[in-house]
């Protein structure tokens, strides 16, 4: 098998040249070499199903250079899959915590959310911000882990913040992280949309559960 290789710079494909592999039918494993200017390797992926992972092991020490996991969808899988949207309000408490730093322009606090509606339960979590909040810009970093019911699926699962304000314009993405979802939200994946109207918190989730 010959594996094209590219990558992607400024949006577009460069090809770095091609990798020829032997296929193990008995191992299930495609194996080859790599030699180049800059060094030698070995190729070695394990396939299962619809899915090929593996690494390169560089030369001689065999420290691993590369890793490598792609997975293939069939019509079928994409049809079976398929998007939600669960709405509702949630209450949040922020704490500060103590870092004992001088500098105001970073922080640390815990947070705690009460979820109603579609999604029913708690969230714990922590957050870094930094900036200046008085002048309008700052950003912050957050992880929080769910635990209830979404529709009435037990489970939980970890939602992952990044958010930016510019001169008091807010940008935010919150992602589920890749199979973080346990009992029957495992399989999980979305991205959550945070509205606040005259105090109150809204939440429009739009999730996939395989």
């Amino acid at each position: 098998m010959k594996i094209a290789a590219d990558k992607i710079v400024d949006g577009k494909p460069e090809f770095m040249g091609d990798i020829f592999l032997k296929y193990d039918a008995a191992k299930q494993t495609l194996t080859g070499d790599l030699q180049s200017p800059r060094y030698r390797g070995v190729w070695e992926f394990t396939i299962k199903g619809n899915t090929i992972e593996g690494s390169l092991a560089i030369l001689p020490d065999k420290k691993i250079g590369r890793r490598i996991r792609v997975t293939r969808k069939d019509a079928a899988q994409k049809e079976s899959t398929m998007t939600n949207h669960a709405t509702g309000t949630f209450e949040v408490k922020m704490t500060p915590q103590d870092d004992k730093s001088d500098d105001k322009t970073m922080g640390r606090m815990t947070v705690a959310k009460q979820w109603q509606g579609d999604l029913e339960g708690t969230s714990k979590g922590q957050m870094l911000s930094g900036g200046d909040v008085s002048t309008g810009s700052a950003g912050y970093v957050a992880i929080e882990k769910f635990s209830g019911t979404l529709k009435g699926r037990k489970g939980s699962f970890i939602l992952q913040h990044s958010g930016t304000m510019t001169k008091g314009v807010g940008q935010l993405t919150v992602t589920v992280v890749p199979d973080s979802g346990t009992d029957e939200l495992a399989g999980i994946s979305g991205k959550l949309s945070i509205k606040i109207e005259n105090g109150k918190h809204f939440y429009d989730f739009e999730y996939s559960l395989k």
